[in-house]
């Protein structure tokens, strides 16, 4: 069985939010790619995110910083 996550990403135009396990956001990121987000996918400490338009991947460091944090491609 799987266990439980601890939170919930949910990407909206140029902005990541991170949703707690309780449905309250814990932060919010804000990146300037002016694209839609097609998927969303996480490993260990790190989330991807897969762009349209062209196919381009951006990853991000999840480590606790700033409320406004780029993510770099």
């Amino acid at each position: 069985m799987l266990p439980t996550p601890q939170c919930y990403y949910i990407a909206f135009n140029d902005y990541l939010f991170k949703i707690d396990a309780k449905g309250n956001l814990a932060n919010y990121y804000h990146f300037n790619a002016k694209r839609e987000v097609e998927g969303l996918a996480s490993y260990k400490s790190k989330i991807y995110i897969a762009m349209n338009k062209r196919a381009e991947v951006f990853d991000s460091n999840m480590a606790k910083q700033p409320q406004e944090q780029a993510l770099k491609k």
